[in-house]
């Protein structure tokens, strides 16, 4: 009895981790917010064995559209009519001003980042500077405490407590209990 007991649960293991596997092992775009909350992919593809591959056209400043190429042919969309894609590493992007913006939290307030040139002394580094959005699609906005208290004016208490957590450990704290960064996790205190 105790033999098949473990057989079961490795078994599951098994099961649970293949299956999470998967779904990281696939490619496509989101059409729209709805789609990424749904998790429907178009074009959609085994990142080990593509059927579609997808071209941002990001080299020298980005492209305002991507081309997806299925079955030999190339099918254009303008970014601007897309929501977004994820990559086979199971990363999801948005795309804003031609831009594409990794999503990293997607709870109340949607977090971004965001590889931008810096200058460094004679030349650039690329620096991970961080956005967010009051919503799926509404616009992609500087994380600073100053543009968290004009997109949430409304809500004292929300302000209140993201100042506490500005002065003690900063905006980008994350909460590896609830995996989330804690801006999530004050939000729903904030709203209860």
């Amino acid at each position: 009895m105790f033999m098949k007991t473990k057989w079961s649960i490795w078994v599951m293991l098994f099961l649970s981790t293949a299956l999470a596997g998967f779904a990281k092992d696939r490619t496509g775009l989101y059409m729209s917010a709805d789609d990424y909350r749904k998790d429907k992919l178009t074009y959609e593809s085994d990142c080990h064995n593509r059927s579609a591959k997808i071209r941002l056209h990001d080299m020298l400043g980005g492209s305002p559209k991507l081309t997806v190429v299925q079955d030999g042919k190339k099918i254009e969309h303008h970014k601007s009519e897309v929501f977004g894609f994820r990559d086979c590493d199971g990363s999801v992007y948005r795309f804003y001003n031609n831009g594409k913006y990794r999503v990293v939290d997607s709870g109340n307030v949607f977090i971004y980042t965001h590889e931008e040139n810096v200058s460094a002394g004679k030349g650039f580094k690329v620096e991970k500077v961080y956005y967010f959005s009051t919503t799926a699609n509404g616009d992609i906005i500087p994380l600073t405490m100053a543009d968290l208290q004009k997109s949430y004016a409304d809500n004292d208490k929300l302000i209140t407590l993201l100042s506490e957590l500005q002065n003690s450990s900063g905006l980008l704290a994350y909460d590896h209990i609830h995996s989330r960064y804690m801006i999530n996790t004050i939000y729903r205190e904030a709203i209860q």
